[in-house]
């Protein structure tokens, strides 16, 4: 029995083998820990809130989420969370073009897809 569990143990890992981690953990824990500071010290969060449109009678009606607090980090928290605000900054900039090529790719692996058939 150990040994199988040691094979499904191995097995699982080499599968994550392939992925590359976005931050290591010593960033996950400084990002955390400016994120901590936001919210308690600063006291930059808040309730986060929503918004539900109904066609029927052309309404807005905002809406809070329980339980669910929001923060909007710009320059001015820089000395609290510089690594917060260079991933998010780093985010911003590249991941919508790298989402938009996979967006076009799977359109094109459908199309092809559907032409073999």
């Amino acid at each position: 029995n150990s040994n199988s569990s040691n094979n499904n143990n191995n097995s699982s890992n080499n599968n994550n083998s392939s992925l590359i981690p976005l931050l290591s953990e010593p960033e996950i824990t400084a990002i955390r820990q400016q994120s901590i500071a936001l919210r308690f010290r600063d006291h930059r969060f808040e309730p986060s809130w929503s918004e539900r449109y109904d066609p029927t009678t052309k309404t807005i009606t905002r809406f809070d989420k329980e339980g669910v607090f929001a923060c909007e980090p710009d320059g001015t928290d820089y000395h609290t969370a510089p690594d917060l605000l260079l991933y998010m900054s780093t985010i911003i900039a590249h991941l919508p073009p790298l989402l938009n090529r996979a967006v076009q790719n799977v359109g094109r692996d459908n199309n092809n897809n559907n032409n073999n058939n």
